[in-house]
């Protein structure tokens, strides 16, 4: 049996469903990996993995994952920063993302979602927040 590696189509229906939001006024762009001359606050679809599980022996089951990076970036000069913004972000994406996402190609099983870490990065000139969300997916 040939199995259809699911990593495109998982980054295509979480871009499609959280790319250009709106979050208090500012519309949030999704990037895949990376981002270049990429705006103040941003989304990367980054790290994935994938297993297959032969479950029965009619097909197979995908267990995946997709790291989800929230970024805010800010000037130093005169802040101490806030989180306000990222975490409205996080609430967004979260919320679009339940109950299930639909992949294309596939049938969504079980989805959760994971609250990695928040980060922050403080330099002489800017503050950049980050807020790390995991998607898994189980997938036939």
């Amino acid at each position: 049996m040939v199995t259809t590696n699911p990593d495109k189509h998982i980054r295509k229906a979480v871009h499609d469903l959280i790319n250009n939001i709106v979050v208090s006024t500012k519309v949030i762009k999704s990037f895949d990996s990376r981002a270049t001359n990429a705006p103040l606050e941003y989304v990367l679809l980054t790290a994935q993995t994938k297993e297959i599980e032969k479950s029965t022996k009619c097909g197979y089951r995908w267990e995946t994952s997709l790291l989800i990076e929230i970024y805010t970036k800010s000037t130093s000069s005169g802040n101490t920063g806030s989180r306000l913004l990222l975490n409205d972000i996080e609430q967004a994406i979260y919320t679009l993302l339940n109950p299930k996402i639909t992949v294309t190609g596939f049938t969504n099983l079980t989805q959760n979602i994971t609250f990695e870490n928040q980060l922050e990065t403080i330099t002489d000139t800017e503050i950049i927040f980050r807020s790390l969300l995991r998607l898994n997916l189980t997938l036939i």
